[in-house]
């Protein structure tokens, strides 16, 4: 096996899917032949509404955003993915139409497979669907952690993001303040009045 320029960031995502649940060292084999790199020094829609995502993404470095445009054609975003986070929504696995965008921020470094790999990945490693599981479950736990977040008072709930998402805290700099104030179903002067 060749060693890749984005070994570092394979070994990285490695690691957390061995804490997740034990792997055949052959999968980290063909993860390594297959995953593709994506550097993203400038903002990047990855896959617009309509569209079914059909690459399954892990987020080395920078954030991703999910989001839709609602009827009067403001942006409502639905999740913030972080670095170590794993992006294989419903879109993803039952190969339908997403009604979210899917957003590279400035400065992100993702590799991605498709979802034809994903399937042989399924066929050929005994326990990888069971990963899948995993990985589902603790997405939900990740919601749930953010409908706590929502659920509290302004500056509460902003100093919670700020405390999970510290490296968002310089303004407009990796995410906009509207798309951090419509995640957090508030506006922006709310935010900018709760960051200081």
């Amino acid at each position: 096996m060749q060693e890749k320029k984005h070994q570092p960031v394979l070994n990285n995502l490695f690691k957390k899917l061995e804490s997740i649940k034990k792997q055949d060292p052959g999968l980290y084999i063909r993860l390594t032949e297959i995953m593709q790199p994506g550097h993203y020094p400038m903002s990047a829609i990855l896959f617009e509404q309509g569209e079914v995502i059909n690459k399954a993404l892990y987020v080395s470095s920078g954030f991703v955003l999910l989001y839709y445009i609602d009827l009067k054609g403001k942006k409502q975003v639905m999740r913030i993915y972080r670095p170590g986070s794993i992006i294989a929504g419903a879109s993803f696995m039952l190969k339908m139409a997403s009604p979210y965008y899917l957003q590279a921020c400035k400065g992100s470094y993702l590799l991605s497979l498709t979802a034809g790999e994903m399937d042989a990945i399924y066929k050929d490693f005994a326990g990888t669907e069971e990963l899948a599981r995993l990985l589902v479950a603790a997405r939900e736990l990740e919601e749930l952690e953010r409908n706590t977040l929502l659920n509290q008072g302004g500056a509460d709930k902003v100093q919670e993001f700020y405390t999970v998402y510290p490296e968002l805290r310089k303004p407009g700099e990796i995410v906009l303040d509207a798309d951090i104030a419509s995640y957090l179903h508030m506006s922006e002067s709310r935010l900018r009045e709760h960051r200081c």
